[in-house]
């Protein structure tokens, strides 16, 4: 299709590799990608595909200020469409829906639906209410109860923050007489988070990624296994692999219709090796930072999603590509060969660096500047904790 000269669209969280697969995608077919971002500097600045940038307050420390620059910037833009990249900024718009959906172009659930998936406790409450496997999970309502549950909980156990993405606050915990100084730890960054059975880092991980039109009605769905992770026990993802697994693909597309979705969502399940059961982990009501895969897989959500938004649908594209492999070198895999014994063996080869199949979330030959632009935000990192928390845990 020809896209009309002038359309126009912005992402936010600038600096993660989701932003800059969508920036990529956009820009390729001639849309003017305007990029924001906390910090002056991020990978999707430096993408020759970001046609201007702007920044706005963290949304996680200064919400209300943020929703209002966000606001008054898209109402003075006349944007075609919004991109919300992270769980902060999705939340923002879930708090202000209608003052979101009337400045710009959105292809989003209703706010109930984001507040559930953005909950990892209400969306494993909702998991079990709609007969979806998920870990056994605790849910602490007064500090009191940590000592009487502290011996009905499987250990190893897993700490995990109710808000939040990238593996941040995640503690495993061995012992029973652990857990309650560690919980109390974490509490206080993260009130009241979860408290989850350990499944064996051994367990297959599988993200289902969909994109739902105005009506809830599917239009891609796209199956990865997470090949490589850092840390290995659970972080983000390193390197990607598109598989063919309809029974993944059903649980996860089943779950968001329960959900009434809209718009693009990843569903996370680990397939515990203990019992071959799927079990939910996660629903990310927003685009995910292996984005890159299912482009590469020849399933362009991105430009998909922009259509459905212009143009009120799009063509359904549930056939992908098998076997399509993205990696995230930097910094990710080379995270996790420096942490892993195992690293000569791994599978695919961490000395496999192009070919046929093979791609990378930041490293790109045509666009070459974002991988420049990291080593700088990496060189940044080391004296500004929160920056190094966003490069070593984000990607």
């Amino acid at each position: 299709m020809t896209i009309r000269a002038g359309r126009k669209v912005f992402i936010t969280d600038a600096n993660s590799r989701r932003s800059l697969a969508v920036a990529r995608s956009l820009g390729r077919r001639g849309i003017r990608v305007i990029a924001g971002h906390d910090k002056t500097y991020a990978l999707a600045f430096a993408s020759k595909y970001c046609a201007g940038r702007m920044m706005y307050p963290n949304p996680k420390k200064f919400p209300a200020e943020c929703a209002a620059v966000l606001l008054d910037h898209l109402r003075a833009g006349r944007y075609d469409h919004f991109f919300p990249m992270s769980d902060d900024v999705v939340r923002l718009v879930a708090r202000h829906f209608e003052d979101f959906s009337a400045a710009v172009s959105l292809v989003v659930p209703d706010s109930g639906a984001l507040e559930t998936a953005l909950d990892k406790g209400e969306i494993i409450r909702f998991a079990a209410a709609h007969g979806f496997g998920h870990p056994r999970t605790f849910f602490i309502e007064d500090l009191d109860s940590l000592h009487r549950l502290k011996h009905e909980i499987p250990y190893p156990a897993v700490i995990k923050p109710r808000f939040g993405s990238g593996a941040e606050g995640i503690v495993f915990v061995k012992k029973p007489e652990l857990l309650a100084a560690q919980y109390l730890r974490i509490h206080q960054q993260f009130p009241f988070p979860l408290i989850q059975e350990g499944i064996p880092h051994t367990s297959p991980k599988y993200g289902v990624h969909c994109l739902f039109n105005r009506r809830g009605e599917l239009r891609a769905a796209v199956v990865q296994r997470f090949s490589r992770q850092y840390p290995n026990r659970g972080g983000p993802g390193s390197c990607f692999e598109t598989v063919d697994r309809p029974d993944i693909l059903e649980q996860g597309v089943r779950l968001l219709k329960k959900l009434a979705w809209k718009g693009v969502a990843q569903v996370e399940f680990l397939e515990d090796c203990r019992d071959g059961a799927l079990k939910l982990m996660d629903v990310n009501p927003r685009f995910w930072d292996s984005l890159q895969t299912v482009i590469q897989a020849g399933v362009d959500i991105p430009h998909m999603l922009f259509r459905i938004a212009v143009e009120g649908d799009v063509e359904s594209r549930l056939d992908y590509r098998i076997g399509e492999v993205c990696r995230s070198i930097l910094p990710g895999e080379i995270l996790y060969f420096l942490a892993n014994f195992g690293r000569w063996q791994t599978k695919p080869s961490f000395w496999k660096f192009w070919g046929d199949r093979l791609g990378d979330c930041i490293l790109s030959r045509e666009d070459p500047r974002p991988a420049l632009a990291f080593a700088g935000i990496a060189l940044r990192s080391l004296t500004d904790r929160n920056l190094r928390d966003s490069v070593f845990h984000r990607y």
